[in-house]
């Protein structure tokens, strides 16, 4: 159970990586390129974070799959 808790805040960080993104491109588009940057910054760590959780999440669920079959 744990597990689906810790995917769903992994795609939860993603999904807000990505309105991080969009934000910034609106900011991009009125020209205000310093604020955009600073937003661009802020949404690569969240999606690193993200697909970080992701990928541990998704390691500790084959290793636990791995060790009811043995």
């Amino acid at each position: 159970m744990f597990f689906w808790i810790r995917e769903l805040i992994g795609w939860t960080l993603l999904a807000v990586s990505l309105y991080l993104i969009s934000i910034a491109l609106g900011f991009a588009e009125s020209r205000q390129v310093i604020q955009a940057g600073i937003i661009v910054v802020a949404s690569i760590a969240v999606m690193r974070m993200s697909v970080l959780l992701i990928r541990m999440n998704t390691a500790a669920r084959i290793s636990q799959q791995s060790e009811q079959t043995d």
